[in-house]
């Protein structure tokens, strides 16, 4: 995406949604859409600004491109075909299709929390079962992966960058656990809580984060556990607790291996089972960190 697309000018946003130049500005007037000057007193528009108005005002758009975007949708059956949908695309590996379809779904007002616990879950938990009956289909779950990593970060794109004064998130997923989606999806429904989110990914070793905690002036420490948990992760997330409290900042795990290595006695710790309880949970912080 472009810099030229990442900031809008009022006609090229108005265009997209299919309405006059005028009633565009007279919403801007009425504080329903951000606005600010450039250095030579041109108004633009951020991206995120506008998907924001369009997600709350329940406008469609007529022209994505103008936005860089792309837009599928499902048809008549709505946001009940969206599971079927985006598993063929990204079966077939039709990167386009899938990004336009969950796009289509975010712009309409679906949340971050519910594409990823609803559609894209659905999706991929099929494609990882196409192993069992032949070994191609390990091919097609790497490249419906690598599609979906692709589309999580074009969302995080599309929501408001928290304020400098924002609170902080960072986390990642346990060493030993290789897998990239469910942090990169903890990282989004954050952000889009309204948090300055800092993903470090897969293989992160659990004793480092209370220092990036301190580092960075973190709120929230995510862990997202995919796998197995290793011997004596219980106690080091125990210990991590521990030192996070005295910031004080929370610690939350997930993932299905997150139930039995929930540190005992730590009032701190916070166990999500999907992404709309970390949504409402970040929601909360943030809410109480204004």
């Amino acid at each position: 995406m472009s810099a030229m697309q990442n900031l809008l000018t009022p006609r090229r946003l108005a265009d997209a949604i299919g309405v006059s130049e005028s009633s565009l500005r007279r919403w801007v007037d009425d504080g329903k859409i951000q606005m600010a000057r450039t250095a030579g007193g041109h108004r633009r528009i951020a991206l995120a600004d506008a998907v924001r108005f369009i997600r709350s005002a329940r406008m469609q758009v007529v022209r994505p491109e103008l936005l860089g975007l792309t837009q599928t949708p499902v048809g008549r059956e709505g946001a009940h075909a969206l599971p079927d949908a985006l598993y063929r695309a990204l079966h077939n590996g039709e990167d386009a299709v899938a990004r336009g379809l969950v796009i289509s779904a975010f712009l309409s007002g679906e949340s971050m929390a519910e594409l990823f616990d609803g559609p894209m879950r659905t999706a991929l938990a099929r494609i990882g079962d196409l192993w069992r009956h032949d070994p191609r289909g390990i091919l097609i779950e790497h490249r419906a992966v690598d599609i979906c990593i692709g589309i999580i970060n074009q969302l995080r794109t599309l929501v408001t960058t928290a304020e400098t004064s924002g609170p902080v998130a960072l986390g990642g997923s346990p060493a030993g656990d290789p897998y990239m989606v469910p942090s990169l999806m903890a990282c989004a429904v954050l952000a889009e809580a309204g948090f300055r989110a800092i993903n470090f990914g897969p293989d992160t070793p659990v004793e480092l984060l209370a220092g990036a905690a301190e580092e960075h002036n973190a709120s929230v420490v995510w862990l997202a556990i995919g796998v197995e948990p290793a011997a004596g992760l219980k106690d080091r997330l125990g210990d991590l607790a521990a030192r996070l409290v005295r910031r004080p900042a929370s610690l939350v795990l997930g993932g299905r291996g997150a139930r039995e290595v929930i540190p005992p006695e730590r009032p701190n710790v916070q166990h999500v089972q999907s992404m709309r309880d970390l949504s409402l949970f970040g929601r909360g912080v943030a809410a109480a960190c204004r």
